[in-house]
């Protein structure tokens, strides 16, 4: 119980620094004269980042069988490369774009984290959905009051705000306890109790994949591809309305306070046979939420719209998180954890990358939002025809007692 509560505690940390950088970078880079182009091209390297490593970095965390060494060095590089993506001036423009990628590099290493948390939970729903959770309120702490901080102190200051909660991560960081030996053993005798239905040891590599539903790799792609690019300048959408930092931070933030509530409760009611209906609902209120965005002309349109993405992401990302932790093991987990990290920032990419042309055509958000609002619902699509769930999600109840003897 101790090291998943210092997991979860350096995930907060992270998270709510995370995503005042996400949130407010983009407005740092407006208010040193970057324009929307460049803008949406120097974020999107973070994207092409999370596409190319996550695979990559779960592979090699799979094969030496450890995730805090890249949980560590991935803080410690994301620290160091912070400083001169927030004073190289900005005439020098064409040197924030590796320093981005860098950085996506070192962000991605971190994610480990969430392999590590799942196997010390030992993919428990309910536990799984707690670390959603405590992302989602990280993401409301840091955004709000990172909104507040902005409109005392000013944007000029945001990466005091920002390293603060790294350094805070990476000291609990230091605290995290992994023990492969145990994990393992754990593992192996939940399969003896029927918890993991398939016999791993004879499963081979190549056919593993099979047991994740690919369409949900799809779906992934095209929600991000849609949706995702909007946020990364949701910033400065509000602004074009609204002229309160406070106002605009609220906003950001109140759907990651829904989304503790949600993800929760997705976490206890989850089963194989829900499981694809949530998906579903989650990608279509997707698409109803940009339509919100488009429609929306003051504080309480945007407010709606972004109720809508709260149900929305705490939704289907929770059951594909779920979904995947449970049908993979110690062996695999990082490898396909990653793989879902990759066509979902793959989307993130390839959408601003759309999104950047769309707005060097017609500099107008309303417009972008117009042709993009489709995307989460062929997401859906995908879902409806093309999900299988497998025998994994088969969890029993009356099992549960036997998770909480995991070391930590």
């Amino acid at each position: 119980m101790r090291n998943r509560i210092i997991l979860l505690l350096s995930v907060f940390f992270q998270m709510a620094g995370g995503i005042s950088f996400f949130t407010y970078y983009p407005r740092f880079l407006s208010a040193l004269g970057a324009d929307n182009f460049f803008i949406s091209f120097i974020i999107s390297m973070i994207s092409l980042a999370s596409f190319i490593f996550p695979s990559i970095i779960g592979f090699f965390s799979d094969k030496f069988q450890t995730r805090k060494k890249f949980i560590i060095y991935g803080i410690i590089g994301n620290i160091i490369i912070t400083i001169p993506i927030f004073f190289i001036r900005i005439e020098y423009i064409w040197i924030y774009f590796p320093l981005i990628f860098i950085n996506g590099f070192f962000i991605n290493c971190y994610g480990m984290i969430y392999p590590l948390f799942s196997e010390v939970c030992l993919n428990d729903s309910k536990w799984i959905s707690y670390y959603n959770a405590v992302v989602a309120s990280a993401w409301f702490f840091g955004s709000f009051f990172c909104g507040i901080y902005v409109d005392l102190i000013g944007i000029e200051y945001l990466f005091y705000y920002y390293t603060s909660f790294l350094l805070i991560s990476f000291i609990f960081s230091l605290f995290i306890k992994e023990n492969r030996e145990e994990i393992f053993k754990l593992n192996k005798s939940l399969k003896q109790n029927n918890l993991v239905n398939v016999d791993l040891e004879k499963t081979q590599h190549d056919n593993m994949l099979n047991m994740i539903s690919t369409s949900l790799y799809f779906a992934l792609f095209f929600r991000n591809f849609g949706i995702r690019p909007i946020f990364n300048v949701l910033a400065i959408f509000f602004a074009l309305t609204l002229t309160s930092d406070t106002e605009i931070g609220f906003l950001i933030s109140i759907n990651f306070l829904l989304q503790i509530a949600i993800s929760v409760m997705i976490g206890r009611i989850i089963n194989k046979k829900n499981m694809k209906f949530i998906l579903i609902l989650g990608f279509i209120f997707s698409s109803f939420a940009m339509l919100g965005y488009y429609f929306s002309r003051d504080f309480w349109g945007f407010l709606i719209s972004q109720l809508l993405v709260s149900f929305s992401y705490a939704a289907f990302w929770t059951a594909s998180i779920i979904y995947i932790s449970q049908n993979t093991t110690p062996e695999n987990k990082g490898r396909y954890v990653g793989l879902a990290n990759s066509f979902f920032s793959l989307g993130n990419f390839t959408g601003n990358i759309f999104i950047g042309i769309l707005l060097m055509i017609n500099d107008n958000f309303y417009f972008t939002i117009l042709v993009l609002f489709l995307f989460p619902t062929i997401s859906a699509l995908f879902i409806l025809f093309g999900f299988k769930s497998t025998k994994t999600m088969e969890i029993k109840n009356n099992l549960h007692s036997k998770r909480e003897i995991i070391a930590g």
